[in-house]
């Protein structure tokens, strides 16, 4: 795939997240790693509705955040973005978003019982505590839990969601993934059902399942 076509499917998949409610009209950043140009990527720009976003609108910068190409600024949480690709380079694309169950989980440090395999995985993801929007530290906090061992993302207190993937399909899936959990878990409370968790014998077996997979 040459960079053309990355730039047109970045652009339809931040439609797509912006559709299913976890992107917002100028909240949430996604980035795919340049197949033309080693130690690059492309990014959304900052501060554009990101609901009809063209592939033009897209801006190329390097792994040290440096811009080489593209008519507005990336997103202002280009540092993180280009930090976890520099450190992590199997990670191909990179998603942030602001999904409302995520956020609200944020909030009350709630718990991520494994009622389903999904849950599972979910409940792996660590929390970065609060750190302010574009800042260093949170550029710093992201690339020091997403950028070490197989981590598939975060969950940025106070702020939103962080996954990554081998390609923009996948850190989308893991993005939706994690609202949905989440969703199911809300609405499991809501009805005043006490959800049945795995066995430990069962969770065993998906975790190896999952190492098996990552092979």
């Amino acid at each position: 795939m040459d960079d053309n076509a990355l730039k047109i499917q970045l652009a339809e998949m931040t439609t797509e997240l912006y559709l299913a409610g976890v992107v917002t009209a100028t909240g949430g950043n996604i980035s795919v790693r340049s197949e033309e140009r080693e130690g690059a990527l492309w990014i959304t720009p900052s501060a554009i509705f990101k609901g009809a976003l063209t592939p033009d609108e897209m801006t190329l910068i390097d792994v040290d955040g440096k811009v080489l190409a593209g008519k507005y600024p990336p997103s202002i949480e280009f540092g993180f973005h280009a930090g976890v690709m520099r450190v992590r380079p199997e990670v191909k694309a990179l998603v942030h978003s602001h999904p409302p169950y995520a956020i609200v989980w944020g909030l009350g440090d709630l718990p991520i019982p494994p009622v389903t395999y999904d849950a599972l995985l979910v409940g792996q993801l660590p929390f970065i505590p609060w750190h302010m929007v574009g800042s260093i530290e949170l550029t710093a906090a992201v690339i020091q839990v997403v950028g070490v061992g197989n981590t598939r993302g975060a969950f940025l207190r106070n702020h939103g969601l962080v996954t990554i993937g081998k390609d923009l399909q996948q850190a989308a899936d893991a993005t939706l993934m994690v609202e949905q959990t989440l969703k199911v878990l809300h609405l499991a409370h809501q009805a005043g059902i006490q959800p049945a968790i795995l066995d430990q014998e069962s969770i065993d077996r998906l975790l190896k399942l999952v190492v098996a997979r990552e092979r």
